[in-house]
């Protein structure tokens, strides 16, 4: 291999421990989306790490406990029943700098009920600057939050929709402006908006906890369940950018990917979630 720059210790280190992978881009390659900044993909992945396969460094690491996760062909596999804190399972996500215009996209498949579950949970510990999606309480709603610093504004700052049904995938769409407001989507479709009177943009930072599946409150339950991936994108997606990934969420392109973000019709015989693929 032959880069054009200049590279830190943390590329050569994740390039040796992936050495052995036959792609270049980890374990699944994603199709070439515009703004996709992050990309992990657990379906396939074996032994304890994922790495970033947009810029090949950032890695998601398990960290088990009482609680644990493990990878399957259908992605990572959360088993946390009721534990909290330091006894959840979860995926540390290596620190990396997020801000203004955004968006969050999870494949998952939830498997229990308990309050405040997080699929990602974002931020430099409670309630302090962190960025979050999660189950609403214990109802079958999707919630994602906005903190600014230590502070939150249930009216400017919240969104919540959807519906949560427990032992099916479902794809979740978190869309965040840099003036706080937020489009929250389901399956391709919206749920929710919201419009903020926020005057505090959201500024880039790097926060200092990362996580998949596990609540920077150490009083939450631990994510129970599946997530298949998880992307982070630096641009608001638009309802159509959303279409085109939801029909595109069970794209298993392991050697050859393919630029779909114009694709109209996606018909796939090997889905995952059981469900009709095919739209327009």
């Amino acid at each position: 291999r032959i880069l054009s720059k200049m590279v830190d210790s943390a590329y050569v280190d994740a390039v040796y421990e992936d050495y052995n992978h036959t792609m270049s881009c980890a374990t699944i390659c994603p199709p070439n989306y515009p703004g996709l900044l992050h990309s992990w993909d657990f379906r396939g992945a074996s032994g304890t790490s994922v790495i970033d396969s947009v810029g090949g460094t950032v890695k998601a690491t398990i960290i088990n406990s009482t609680g644990t996760v493990s990878f399957s062909q259908a992605g990572a596999i959360f088993s946390n029943g009721s534990n909290t804190g330091s006894n959840v399972g979860y995926i540390n996500i290596d620190d990396f700098e997020i801000g203004g215009d955004m968006t969050f996209e999870a494949f998952v498949r939830f498997g229990s009920t308990y309050a405040w579950q997080r699929i990602f949970d974002l931020g430099d510990g409670q309630a302090n600057n962190n960025i979050l999606l999660a189950r609403h309480s214990n109802g079958s709603q999707i919630t994602g939050d906005i903190y600014d610093g230590t502070s939150i504004s249930f009216t400017d700052d919240r969104i919540t929709g959807g519906t949560i049904t427990n032992g099916e995938w479902t794809h979740i769409v978190l869309v965040c402006f840099s003036n706080r407001s937020m489009y929250l989507y389901q399956d391709g479709i919206l749920q929710a908006s919201k419009s903020s009177n926020s005057t505090n943009p959201i500024a880039p930072l790097i926060r200092t906890n990362h996580y998949l599946g596990k609540s920077n409150w150490d009083s939450q339950v631990g994510f129970d369940g599946y997530m298949a991936y998880f992307r982070v994108w630096n641009k608001a997606l638009t309802g159509n950018d959303v279409s085109y990934i939801y029909d595109n969420r069970n794209y298993m392109g392991v050697n050859y990917p393919v630029n779909m973000y114009n694709l109209q019709i996606w018909l796939d015989a090997s889905n995952i979630d059981g469900q009709n693929n095919d739209s327009l």
